[in-house]
């Protein structure tokens, strides 16, 4: 009885071993395995969104951010690719040295290679990037659109979506009126 236990245990490694190693030695590497493999996540970040007068959009507080340092600053001099300006900070615009497209393609299938094929634009905002509800004053991201940032030569760098519009307030009425709300987006690394 001890004999054929032993049997079986040996014939079931033996078994075992032989699919693993014939599993992990196939030497053909699938395409959509590796490409896979290489994608990169996109990291959600959210702008602090500055006070500024609907009545004056462009006169709202610009937010610098650098996607190197995940960082944003109102300084115009701070190390930045893009800059979220105008009403609610809802608008990208590119900063020194770069440049923007859009594409109309979810950020997490949005690659380089899309540059080619994606619409040139110095700043994208309402009526491309976001719309506003003006019956419930609800400020909606537009999906799938992905905004693609690239340096001056138009080597893409980073790819941007806008998710959505937090922390909305406003305070005052008529002339006095205010607003501010928090763009959340998210971005990769192209």
């Amino acid at each position: 009885m001890k004999i054929q236990s032993i049997f079986k245990t040996t014939l079931a490694v033996a078994l075992l071993s032989t699919t693993v190693l014939a599993t992990s030695c196939d030497k053909e590497n699938d395409a959509s395995q590796l490409e896979l493999q290489q994608a990169q996540a996109a990291t959600p970040y959210t702008i602090t969104g500055q006070w500024g007068s609907p009545f004056n959009p462009t006169g709202w507080t610009k937010v610098y951010v650098n996607f190197a340092t995940a960082s944003q600053s109102t300084s115009s001099t701070s190390t930045h690719q893009v800059a979220f300006e105008r009403q609610v900070n809802g608008n990208i615009a590119a900063g020194s040295g770069y440049q923007l497209r859009y594409i109309a393609k979810a950020i997490d299938n949005v690659s380089a290679a899309d540059w080619s094929s994606a619409t040139a634009a110095a700043s994208i905002g309402s009526g491309i990037w976001y719309n506003y509800d003006t019956s419930t004053n609800d400020y909606e991201a537009v999906d799938p659109l992905t905004v693609i940032v690239a340096t001056s030569t138009g080597t893409p760098v980073y790819a941007v979506k806008l998710v959505r519009f937090d922390n909305i307030q406003q305070t005052g009425s008529g002339s006095s009126l205010q607003v501010k709300a928090d763009p959340v987006i998210e971005y990769k690394a192209l």
